[in-house]
């Protein structure tokens, strides 16, 4: 009964020893310096040259980062980077853009006469896999001068 007690210790050691240590990973922000991402491992790469301004958002496994990145033009630009590799790697969102044309379209509008069109980074998903955003716009409409909405956008597909 001892041995494969002292065994299953053992082999519980092992595995302990083999695992990555947690990553732990900070941003910062500067107009000078862009968007930069530092981690516990070594890691410091900046994301983002240049912004008026960005707010990041981290997934609690450290995988994703989204950013409200701030244009000049008062444009808010979501973008999501997936770490692979020992780097972060910016992805594309699809579907963005058609979110907004169906919410003009339900307005009975088109995407071009919304105005100050913003989207924001909610919250990731479970599993860490999807990224929610918020989006909200003015119509000029006096029935409807304003819209808003949520959309759930997928960053890659669940694992199986």
């Amino acid at each position: 009964m001892t041995r494969p007690l002292v065994l299953l210790l053992f082999a519980l050691l092992l595995q302990g020893c083999t695992e990555e240590p947690a990553r732990q990973v900070h941003t910062s922000f500067s107009e000078a310096s862009g968007l930069l991402v530092e981690d516990n491992l070594g890691l410091s790469q900046r994301l983002i040259p240049e912004s008026r301004g960005v707010r990041a958002v981290i997934s609690p496994d450290g995988r994703w980062i989204a950013a409200e990145d701030s244009k000049l033009s008062n444009l808010v630009v979501v973008r999501a980077f997936r770490y692979s590799g020992g780097r972060y790697e910016e992805i594309p969102l699809p579907g963005v853009r058609q979110k907004w044309e169906a919410m003009a379209n339900e307005a009975g509008l088109d995407f071009e006469d919304l105005i100050n069109p913003r989207v924001g980074v909610e919250a990731f998903g479970p599993g860490g896999n999807s990224l929610l955003l918020s989006f909200r716009a003015d119509t000029g409409l006096a029935d409807r001068p304003e819209l808003q909405g949520q959309a759930e956008f997928l960053l890659e597909p669940a694992p199986e």
